[in-house]
């Protein structure tokens, strides 16, 4: 086996980076920052919304449209208005339900850049019926190239803001077009950290599996209706 070193690198120019997590099960994007919704909503002429303050919310986006840095490929509707936002992420690297904020830092893997794509036409023609984003934001979602690991970070981890749990990072971030920069943000402003999101994405009900054969729905020993006969029962009882 060789050794890391400037001498054994490859150029980057020679070869196409793919995302450092290509093909993850699920992803999600959660509102974090006050500030970024706030100047949202007054760009729509509506107040800011209270229940932002109140707990942290998020929507799944495809999964299945995570790609590297390099070329981004767009149907003609998503030219209308396309846009996008510097985010940044974090990847779970371990299973959980029903994580606590206070013990949620240990699940994250590392952090990453995430460019969420956005065709902002689509997005607001949906959000007119009150749900979604759908079309207008699954069509790419960029992270990496690099993916970078807690223990990377302890020099530049900060108090989060006063109230809230788990980590955050004075990290700064900038964006530049065609080199102009169009944005300048620092991760230490989250409102909500990492750590609080990912207790709200995992508050879920925790299935029985079956110990003979691994399954819970599908299960051969007819685990799922025993389930649901007890629960009928407890109902009853109730």
């Amino acid at each position: 086996m060789g050794t890391m070193g400037a001498n054994n690198g490859v150029p980057l120019e020679g070869i196409h980076l793919l995302a450092p997590i290509p093909f993850p099960t699920s992803c999600r994007d959660g509102y974090a920052f006050r500030q970024h919704v706030a100047a949202a909503r007054r760009n729509r002429n509506v107040p800011m919304i209270p229940e932002f303050d109140q707990y942290p919310i998020f929507y799944f986006t495809n999964h299945h449209s995570i790609q590297g840095p390099g070329t981004i490929y767009c149907m003609p509707d998503h030219f209308e208005q396309l846009d996008f936002e510097l985010e940044a992420a974090v990847v779970i690297c371990r299973n959980g339900r029903n994580i606590a904020a206070e013990v949620a830092d240990e699940y994250i893997g590392g952090l990453m850049v995430m460019n969420d794509m956005s065709a902002r036409k689509l997005q607001m023609e949906e959000m007119l019926l009150n749900l979604g984003p759908a079309k207008g934001k699954d069509f790419s979602t960029v992270i990496g190239p690099c993916l970078v690991t807690l223990d990377e970070l302890t020099a530049f981890e900060i108090p989060p803001k006063p109230g809230h749990t788990g980590k955050s990072w004075n990290l700064g971030m900038k964006c530049w077009v065609n080199g102009v920069e169009v944005s300048n943000g620092n991760l230490g402003d989250m409102y909500w950290t990492f750590a609080e999101i990912i207790e709200r994405a995992s508050y879920l009900w925790r299935q029985p599996v079956c110990r003979r054969c691994n399954w819970f729905r599908h299960c051969r020993h007819r685990l799922f209706f025993r389930i649901k006969r007890n629960w009928q029962t407890e109902q009853s009882q109730l």
